[in-house]
């Protein structure tokens, strides 16, 4: 079976550890899932959701995958104003105001006063991922990280297999890759960060400029 979907990777698990048919798979790649979530910052964690602070309430509720606040801001329909993040230690008031400023208090995103009136808000954050929350349920499933780094799931899942049927020297081997997948991947987010130096022949650069480079804002 292909590593391709939520299926295939169970299956890889039980292939990789020596045919083992008796692993907990699903179980497996649960704890792969959850060390992934806690390494990696990725620009395809991102997400924005719509949430809603209803009048007299000082809380709105997080979306069930949330991992990370990036912002909030209030949405004003021709535009949006940011709030300001405080530490979980915000001071509150009793008396309904706007929110001004905002943490997050266990499941829930919490302001500094009760809301005088109800409001539209955006959260930017970072979304958890899961292969096995994700439809359908008939094993398929995949996500952009499986798709792309399956060498990531595979290692942090066999990280666990290995864990489980108490083989040290696999695990040794399986952390290894596992840094090493880590490592390529941070590398790729950075470079897609940043502007990348287009190299070319000498000899059409200064054709292209007369002064021996080309200008990646002007185009010539």
């Amino acid at each position: 079976m292909a590593l391709d979907s939520y299926a295939g990777l169970q299956a890889a698990l039980g292939t990789w550890a020596d045919d083992r048919t008796d692993l907990p798979a699903a179980d497996l790649v649960t704890l792969a899932e959850a060390r992934l979530n806690r390494d990696l910052r990725l620009r395809r964690m991102e997400a924005e959701a719509a949430l809603t602070l209803a009048i007299g309430e000082r809380t709105a509720p997080l979306p069930a995958d949330f991992l990370e606040p990036l912002g909030l801001w209030i949405d004003a329909g021709a535009g949006r104003r940011a709030l300001r993040f405080t530490p979980a230690a915000m001071e509150t008031q009793a008396v309904a105001a706007p929110p001004r400023s905002w943490t997050v208090d266990g499941d829930a995103i919490a302001f500094q006063s009760p809301a005088d009136q109800g409001y539209g808000l955006v959260l930017r954050y970072l979304q958890r991922f899961s292969l096995a929350s994700a439809a359908p349920a008939d094993g398929t499933q995949s996500n952009w990280l499986l798709q792309h780094w399956p060498d990531a799931y595979l290692a942090s899942g066999n990280i666990e297999a290995a864990l489980w049927t108490q083989d040290d020297e696999q695990a040794v081997r399986w952390e290894a890759r596992y840094a090493d997948a880590l490592a390529s991947i941070n590398r790729l987010e950075a470079r897609s960060q940043a502007l990348t130096t287009l190299n070319a022949d000498a000899a059409i650069q200064l054709r292209a400029t007369g002064r021996g480079r080309f200008d990646i804002n002007r185009g010539y």
